[in-house]
């Protein structure tokens, strides 16, 4: 295995030169490196530029990240918004927003035709361990069936509004428990604080922060619902993977985690803690049947997703090049817009990461 990884990353370092016919693809953030330069040369060759948009949170949400994220992140957006030859978007929401910015830089043609909306995945690894789950994930799931949020402990996924909640619900209902998984994130330490406070904490409140991908799969299907209390989003994971274990969510209401969880979910004011409450005991007292799943087949995946991004990043390419073919006829003096592009050979700038 070490050998093949030192040939791996020896691989990585190889310069890669990409010429006409080629696309490349940006994945993911590259906010804090210098790629602009070797960007531009690829243009230059004759490839084409595609970005995968996650998201706009530091453009519309700065109070949520930290303060070096906003400039950092508005830098990059304008250096490839204003270069990009087409969009993949992970929702129609920040589809949305992508052309509005897009139209701020003047990209009217790319924001009328050329962004396109690939999903995300909600499948991960959970083959079972030797050990199978380790004692505190067994503790965790024996106190009755929890309330689950999972996600980076921060201040954009609100996790400190369910301990606000929490009180109102064990008054009405002392067995409820509450089960948070994820990372401490920025300013994430207070929430843990305000968690580990709190007079049901060790009983019925819990944290965990290094839950497998099995474990995480355990505690989805064993939890009474899913609460996704988060302030903004770009997608929604936790949602879309909630469902697709058939388990009940209630999330806030936000119009991405609405486009991704329709009405298969219970929506609430995330600036409320009496109306998350009241979600919560609503479905302690009645509970909510989920409409049943969609077939294995249908439910989305990694795997399709990216095959879905390859396809219509070569789908949008040969668009762009139809495009720039007909606007070659009219013009003596073709632009960045009128470059064509080939068939397709994908370049990825870096490896993506999962959403949390």
């Amino acid at each position: 295995m070490g050998k093949a990884v030192e040939i791996g990353a020896a691989a990585l370092r190889r310069e890669i030169r990409p010429t006409a016919g080629d696309i490349l693809l940006l994945p993911d953030s590259t906010w804090d490196r210098p790629i602009w330069e070797a960007v531009d040369r690829a243009r230059d060759a004759g490839a084409s530029l595609g970005v995968l948009q996650h998201d706009f949170i530091p453009l519309k949400h700065p109070e949520l990240v930290p303060e070096e994220t906003v400039g950092r992140f508005t830098t990059w957006m304008n250096e490839s918004l204003s270069r990009a030859d087409f969009l993949l978007a992970v929702s129609q929401t920040i589809a949305e927003e992508a052309r509005a910015e897009l139209l701020k830089l003047g990209r009217g043609h790319v924001a009328a035709k050329r962004v396109t909306v690939c999903p995300n995945g909600a499948d991960f690894h959970t083959c079972s361990p030797r050990s199978g789950l380790r004692p505190q994930v067994l503790a965790a799931l024996a106190r009755g069936r929890p309330f689950l949020v999972v996600g980076t402990v921060e201040p954009r996924k609100n996790q400190g509004l369910l301990v606000d909640a929490i009180d109102r619900v064990l008054a009405d209902c002392p067995d409820a428990s509450f089960l948070v998984v994820g990372a401490v994130g920025w300013r994430g330490e207070e929430i843990v604080r305000s968690m580990r406070s709190h007079a049901a904490w060790g009983r019925s409140l819990l944290h965990h922060d290094d839950f497998s991908d099995y474990e995480l799969d355990a505690a989805y299907r064993h939890a009474r619902a899913v609460v996704v209390p988060s302030l903004a989003e770009g997608y929604g994971l936790p949602v879309v993977e909630a469902l697709a274990r058939n388990t009940p969510v209630i999330a806030s209401d936000l119009p991405v985690l609405r486009e991704v969880g329709g009405d298969r979910c219970v929506y609430f004011d995330p600036h409320d803690p009496a109306s998350l409450a009241e979600r919560l005991l609503g479905l302690v007292h009645r509970p909510r049947p989920v409409a049943a799943p969609e077939p294995t087949a249908a439910m989305p995946t990694w795997r399709r997703m990216a095959r879905r991004v390859v396809v219509a990043a070569a789908a949008e390419a040969a668009a762009a090049r139809r495009e720039a073919t007909a606007r070659r006829k009219v013009s003596d003096r073709p632009d960045r817009e009128q470059r064509g592009v080939f068939p397709l050979r994908v370049r990825v700038a870096c490896p993506a990461r999962r959403a949390a």
